[in-house]
């Protein structure tokens, strides 16, 4: 027999795991000091009490006074009996023990004839500063004996010399900087006047950037250079390993690196002014040995336009794993299912085996069909499709901003292999608490080092360009004003509020368990709601950012720091006040977004001093509530909840309010109502938002039914990714906005892979309309529609409209499908078609990816109409119904005649009728829904 002291290396990598949400399928419970039991046994050899383990057995050395940093060099002793020669591999686990999502290290070595060994490894998984297990494994074909009281674990520092090969060595597997872009083009600062271009090169060479005007050179400028340090991958980023286990027994896993780049980020910027309103432009850009092609459209005047679209989502949350991960798909406890319905597929189902499962509020539930990548590239096709004049994405756009490969894989999506929808259609992005995050790299930092989220932060300020607020320059744009013709948009920072607030420790307002009825916003400048919230981010504190702020930039003082509070009297707060009344002065109609939702029914929903409390709320957000109202905003564009929700905000019950919506939908997790268990042990939703109107989980019921071939297939509804889809329509009376609840439904051939998606809208299209002045009105005016020319002013030459028909034209809404097997067919002229522009006599160097949109091929019958006065409506809101397409539907016509929502403060209801307002004749025609046949 063999005895050998095993000793092992711990290095810098980890593979991040989302904390919150983390799969826990397939864990050990093994007890303390014990063995796995179905392969091991203990027994005494002399003196000394040994643990066997058979061939591909493990000892878990439950010990929790093991801690690991970041950076050290540990080294684990213990005495093993062994045949000579024999394999063992000693592991390091952090959270459930053996499950290889939450290893932190892992290696094996060949004990040695003069008892000694030496195994070397590297850090493989998620948080290397938390308590840890050791566990033994026995790789070998014979059984090895462990004694438990041997092991010891001991540090051991690298010298600075092994620092630094190891540094140079690891760095040095990183591809070489490449001429082509990193990222291509994105738009920046959009207006009626000017435009930014922004782009990342990995060679230090300014690009250039010239500007055409139906074939003529406008404008050619070098763009300003500047180095992003901390866009350099980190060491645990390189070392990084990603595996995901879906819950059916498999394990994928990416090649490691694979997702990596060079180490390298030039920004390269141009900025062109006195640009004409309402007119498109072609830009060619060239970088080292790259051109690129593109055009973009300026914003109308707001005195000079017709039609505009805007499409808002939040949550995109990239990420490489997002190419493996399927995420939770939430069902509704109270109605999962219409009428009609089958259940789910179950456990040992082929759905499950195809896609994984994961229990959330006591239920076995099969994942998402959908990776997250290919949600946000098929939600991202539709989007393109429709063509909107801008692009809102409220908040956590990457899985940890402080985390570069998530930036990578953003741009992947936005302008770069996927698609280069940020290059010819603007983003306006708003920083959600994503964007403190770093991840893998610290998280959200600790109070000793706090560094992680101010780089997080910094790392989004580095990639957006933005107006900000001219007298505070040091919160880096945090907030923002978007004018685009007769909308203003204002983009708010909600991630930090003051006085700091933690879940459990300390909070602003007294303890409750009742639903949000018992605030009122209107006392909350004055501080006098005993019940009031405060802030939304419990993972660190002001002073912490400050602290770190000054760290990583050294000279600095804490009130230098860019993180801006949101709280009356703050500058952001008295910056919002100023635009809002020079908003309404103008006559604009007003949009808000920001990340926290401040009305929710998700699990980010209750404040942190309720029973069921959260630690990032978004309800100190609605200290803004008050103003809004005043104002007359017209909608509040928020996420973070991950869900589809409507909520109406009228505290006054004048019919006058502004809509909430969370669209936390682009491609992250499909989570539903915040759930806690009743007496009897059940799951029921806490309903603590009393001001929702509607969400996708709780009025959007799953239809499933077996197909001829004994495949069960989802026909309709349930949780699915998505956008906000806004029109806003010029009338004679001011204008109106109509809202869609866009989702993107897979199609699923009878093994489950995806065939296409098709786009859909959730049953609350809601319409607002507005005076010249941009306030709200309790109804719309029976006045003739617009025709083009006429009352709004002529286009100048060169201008451009859009040009094809709303998706209201004539009573109907159109529905289109996008095919994923289809990059470039022709697209109806219901729907215009987009077009790439290119200076003239040169060739596009871009492909353009063209979706297929084709009309619902499902036709409703017209019943009886009903007088204007009749139509449901909440004050200036039209509740408006769509049925969905007929591809691969099946005959449940009644399926959601229980869906109807209330508002609370005026009771309008839906009657699971489509009712669709013929524009201009001032009545609502009732539409009942064809029966729909499976294919």
């Amino acid at each position: 027999m063999l005895t050998a002291s095993v000793a092992l290396l711990v290095s810098l990598a980890a593979t991040e795991v989302k904390a919150a949400e983390a799969s826990t399928n397939e864990v050990n419970t093994e007890l303390d000091g014990q063995t796995n039991p179905s392969s091991s046994t203990e027994s005494p050899v002399e003196e000394t009490t040994y643990t066997e383990l058979a061939p591909g057995a493990y000892y878990d050395h439950r010990k929790n006074d093991f801690r690991v940093q970041a950076g050290n060099r540990y080294e684990a002793e213990a005495q093993v009996e062994a045949p000579q020669p024999a394999t063992a591999q000693v592991k390091f686990g952090v959270g459930h023990a053996g499950d290889p999502n939450h290893l932190i290290w892992s290696a094996e070595g060949t004990p040695k004839s003069e008892n000694k060994g030496l195994v070397q490894g590297e850090s493989v998984a998620k948080d290397s500063s938390n308590d840890t297990h050791l566990f033994l494994f026995n790789q070998s074909d014979q059984p090895v004996k462990v004694n438990p009281a041997s092991i010891k674990l001991q540090e051991k520092p690298y010298t600075a010399e092994e620092l630094a090969a190891k540094e140079q060595e690891l760095y040095a597997s990183l591809p070489e900087p490449s001429q082509d872009f990193r990222v291509l083009p994105y738009l920046q600062s959009p207006s009626s006047h000017s435009i930014g271009l922004n782009w990342v090169s990995e060679f230090p060479q300014a690009g250039h950037a010239a500007l055409y005007l139906d074939g003529k050179l406008v404008d050619q400028k070098e763009a300003a250079v500047t180095y992003l340090d901390l866009a350099e991958y980190t060491a645990k980023e390189i070392q990084q390993e990603l595996s995901f286990k879906p819950g059916n027994g498999q394990t994928l896993s990416l090649p490691q690196g694979s997702w990596l780049n060079s180490n390298t980020n030039y920004l390269n910027h141009v900025a062109f002014d006195n640009l004409q309103a309402n007119t498109r432009y072609d830009y060619v850009v060239k970088s080292g040995d790259s051109t690129y092609r593109q055009s973009f459209k300026t914003f109308p005047d707001a005195n000079n336009w017709d039609k505009l679209r805007l499409i808002a989502f939040s949550d995109t949350e990239t990420e490489p794993l997002g190419e493996l991960e399927n995420r939770e798909w939430e069902l509704h406890t109270i109605t999962p299912y219409a009428p009609g319905s089958e259940e789910r597929p179950g456990e040992g189902s082929a759905f499950h085996q195809k896609f994984g499962q994961q229990k959330r509020n006591g239920q076995f539930l099969v994942r998402y069909p959908l990776s997250q990548q290919t949600a946000l590239n098929e939600n991202l096709k539709h989007i393109e499709a429709a063509q909107p004049d801008a692009l809102l994405i409220a908040g956590d756009l990457t899985q940890g901003a402080g985390y570069q490969p998530a930036w990578d894989e953003f741009f992947r999506h936005f302008a770069g292999e996927f698609t280069d929808i940020a290059s010819s259609t603007p983003l306006l992005t708003a920083l959600g608490n994503w964007e403190t995050y770093a991840a893998i790299n610290g998280g959200y930092g600790t109070p000793e080092d706090p560094r992680p989220a101010v780089i997080s932060r910094n790392k989004y300020h580095d990639y957006f360009t933005t107006p900000g607020d001219p007298n505070n320059p040091q919160y880096k744009d945090s907030y923002y004003r978007t004018d685009i013709g007769p909308v203003t948009l204002l983009t708010l920072d909600s991630t930090k509020g003051i006085p700091d607030e933690k879940a459990g420790a300390y909070t602003t307002g007294k303890k409750y368990s009742e639903s949000d009825r018992m605030l009122n916003p209107d006392l909350w400048v004055k501080q006098e709601d005993p019940y009031m919230t405060t802030d939304t981010q419990g993972s660190f504190t002001l002073e912490d950012y400050q602290k770190g702020f000054t760290q990583l930039y050294p000279g600095a003082k804490p009130e230098d720091s860019d993180i801006p509070t949101f709280n009356p009297g703050t500058e952001q707060w008295n910056w919002v006040v100023d635009q809002l009344n020079d908003a309404r002065s103008k006559g604009q109609i007003i949009l808000v977004q920001f990340h926290h939702a401040p009305y929710s029914a998700g699990v980010h929903g209750t404040p942190p001093n309720h029973e069921y409390a959260d630690n990032q709320s978004g309800v100190a957000m609605r200290v803004y509530s008050p103003l809004f109202e005043a104002y007359g905003v017209a909608a509040v564009i928020a996420g973070h909840d991950e869900m589809f929700e409507r909520s109406w905000i009228d505290s006054d019950q004048d019919g006058l309010g502004f809509q909430v919506f969370d669209v936390g939908v682009a491609a992250d997790g499909l989570r539903g109502e915040k759930m806690v268990k009743n007496e009897a042990g059940n799951y029921v939703p806490l309903k603590y938002n009393t001001h929702s109107v509607w969400s996708a989980t709780a009025n959007e019921p799953e239809f499933w039914q077996t197909n001829d071939q004994g495949v069960k297939h989802l026909i309709d509804g349930g949780l699915h990714y998505g956008h906000l889809q806004m029109d806003i329509e010029k009338m004679p009376y001011g204008a109106k906005m109509i809202f869609q609840p866009v989702y993107v439904f897979p199609i699923l051939d009878d093994n489950y892979d995806l065939v296409r998606t098709e786009r859909r809208v959730y049953d609350d299209v809601t319409v607002m309309y507005f005076d010249h002045e941009g306030k709200l009105l309790a109804e719309e005016p029976l006045v003739d529609p617009i025709q083009p020319g006429k009352d709004q002013g002529q286009t100048k030459p060169g201008q451009e409209t859009q040009e094809e028909p709303s998706q209201h034209q004539k009573g109907k809404i159109l529905p289109t499908t996008v095919d994923q097997k289809e990059k470039s067919e022709e697209v109806t002229p219901e729907q215009g078609s987009h077009q790439t522009g290119t200076p003239a006599g040169e060739q596009s160097g871009t492909e353009s990816v063209q979706a297929t949109v084709k009309p619902a091929q499902a036709s409703a019958q017209l019943a009886d109409p009903v007088t204007s006065s009749q139509a449901v409506k909440s004050g200036s809101v039209s509740r408006v119904s769509e049925g969905k397409p007929s591809e691969a539907v099946a005959a449940h016509s009644q399926a959601k005649a229980f869906k109807g929502s209330q508002l609370p403060q005026t009771g309008m209801q839906s009657s699971g009728l489509l009712a669709l307002a013929l524009i201009g004749v001032g009545t609502v025609f009732s539409l009942n829904k064809k029966e729909r046949k499976m294919k």
